[in-house]
């Protein structure tokens, strides 16, 4: 595990240590709410499982989303892939099972407005820290410099 860096941290990380710390922290009573409010009965009662299930699985992917960037670990990455796919998937099952029903409208809006926009900013933060670790391989990269076969306009092989 690589240490936390001592450099503050940029703004697109702020928003997205916002985000995922917020999210975390929502989406506790969210879950107390589902698994006090949705039917215990056949077929529901797998319902509640499954969604509260799915919103605590999210919640702790956020949280250690956070807790990744915050620390700056490489891990980071992988956490804002998983907590933006998780995201994803929410919207679209929230979409999908309330289509036709009374809740269509309020799936739509939160997925348009809310979900997708949250997963999009972690996919791009996942691809910048990726960036940024690839570019900080570059120039660690110690070695000989190109041979004179390689020639001056050629690359020096990795």
């Amino acid at each position: 595990m690589s240490e936390p860096r001592s450099a503050p941290h940029g703004r697109a990380t702020r928003a997205v240590l916002v985000v995922t710390a917020a999210g975390a922290v929502v989406l506790l009573p969210w879950v107390v709410y589902l698994a006090a409010s949705l039917p215990e009965t056949p077929p529901a009662g797998a319902w509640r499982l499954a969604w509260v299930g799915y919103d605590v699985a999210l919640g702790l992917a956020l949280a250690v989303t956070a807790w990744l960037v915050w620390t700056r670990r490489r891990g980071a990455a992988v956490g804002l892939i998983v907590s933006s796919t998780l995201i994803v998937s929410d919207a679209w099952f929230d979409v999908c099972l309330s289509w036709g029903t009374s809740g269509q409208t309020w799936s739509l809006v939160s997925a348009f407005a809310l979900e997708l926009p949250v997963a999009i900013l972690l996919a791009r933060e996942a691809s910048r820290v990726l960036a940024d670790h690839d570019q900080h391989l570059l120039q660690s990269h110690v070695g000989p410099g190109p041979s004179p076969i390689d020639g001056p306009g050629r690359p020096d092989p990795l």
